[in-house]
């Protein structure tokens, strides 16, 4: 008991609890998080040598679902428009249902099986290089990719069916540019 009491005393838990809010509002303005129960190292210590990495990770999974969500939507929502294609609607509804669906952990663990330990491409862990970042990234990036793919093929069903883009096929412009500037 006695222990447990210097424990409550050290921590700041014995006292009320608006004394205890104030004295957290007033460490967290000072940029003091505490100290960490496991390394008994300072919180923003912690912190700051892990930030790098996640900001790396965040960047590299943003990055890749742009880049492949956008033209992969429009592509999608042109291929499609119109009702053209039903079975490749439906295989791009699957597919994407299904990556949607599937959460992080359980894709970074089928991705670290297949391209880490059976094909050998990729490494299980560290942070060595660009490489070590594909595995993370692919799998954080991936239901985001699925939900985007879809919002972006129904928007761009939506604008080809306006006025504009039906004016722009009756000019005769070709097909990149109403893709490309119109859409």
């Amino acid at each position: 008991p006695e222990q447990l009491d210097a424990i409550h005393h050290q921590l700041g838990i014995d006292q009320p609890l608006l004394v205890q809010l104030v004295t957290y509002f007033t460490n967290l303005l000072h940029g003091d998080l505490g100290s960490s129960f496991v390394t008994k190292q300072p919180v923003t210590e912690v912190i700051q040598t892990r930030i790098s990495n996640s900001l790396q990770l965040a960047g590299a999974s943003l990055l890749l679902v742009m880049l492949v969500s956008i033209p992969g939507g429009m592509l999608a929502g042109a291929i499609t428009r119109e009702g053209r294609h039903p079975r490749g609607e439906v295989a791009f509804t699957a597919l994407t249902s299904i990556m949607g669906a599937l959460p992080e952990y359980l894709m970074a663990t089928f991705l670290a099986f297949l391209f880490a330990v059976e094909i050998r491409l990729l490494p299980v862990a560290g942070a060595e290089g660009p490489q070590s970042l594909v595995l993370p990234a692919l799998a954080v990036s991936l239901r985001p990719i699925a939900v985007l793919l879809r919002i972006v093929r129904v928007e761009t069903l939506n604008v080809l069916a306006q006025d504009y883009i039906r004016t722009a096929h009756s000019k005769r412009l070709p097909q990149r540019l109403i893709y490309l500037r119109h859409t």
